[in-house]
């Protein structure tokens, strides 16, 4: 690897773990993956009089939400700003398509109070909506990318992180064979689509 400044950095392996920005890491050194960011906003409240004992909850009509603390969190994707990096926190959004949907699925999010709110970003898969993960199949066998995890990556961390140190160590997959998720599904064109991925 060449920096800016000319020094050269030599590695046995480079590992790509960029997330949201792992295409453009990708992209440096020639690798194309269908792995773009997509922007999320999740707003925190509370309500009065909370309901108790619920779990995560997901409508199938784009409502979710799940406790949080003393509150709850709940958030709408969207998908027309994949792509894109925004930072900021659009209270608007919630206003007009967040609250609505909380407020029919359960009548004490009526009057809910937003107290929190941030944003952050998928590092979300466009091809299948799965992780990709392993070598760069056809060019730099070195170079290894863990990415397109499309909001489940903390769930994946501890097997993606001992299937890298697999390949790295033994050059193959050994506890788990996640052959299925390299970059070879991508030459292949043949996606092995996450339930409920929406492109």
């Amino acid at each position: 690897m060449v920096l800016d400044t000319g020094e050269r950095i030599e590695a046995q392996f480079i590992v790509n773990a960029a997330g949201a920005w792992a295409g453009e890491v990708c992209a440096l050194v020639g690798m194309d993956i269908p792995v773009v960011p997509l922007p999320r906003m999740v707003f925190y409240f509370e309500v009065p009089d909370p309901p108790r004992g619920l779990p995560l909850v997901r409508d199938g009509f784009g409502t979710r939400f799940r406790p949080e603390g003393a509150g709850f969190i709940s958030g709408i994707t969207d998908h027309a700003l994949a792509g894109s990096f925004r930072f900021e926190v659009d209270h608007a959004w919630f206003e007009e398509r967040v609250w609505p949907g909380l407020a029919r699925r359960m009548p004490a999010f009526e009057t809910l109070k937003v107290r929190n709110a941030w944003a952050g970003h998928y590092a979300q898969n466009q091809f299948d909506g799965n992780m990709i993960l392993g070598p760069w199949i056809g060019g730099l066998e070195n170079f290894l990318i863990a990415t397109g995890f499309s909001g489940h990556g903390l769930q994946h961390a501890p097997a993606v992180g001992r299937a890298l140190a697999e390949l790295i160590l033994d050059r193959r997959f050994v506890a788990i064979d996640l052959a299925r998720f390299t970059y070879q599904r991508i030459l292949d064109d043949a996606p092995d689509p996450e339930l409920g991925f929406r492109a």
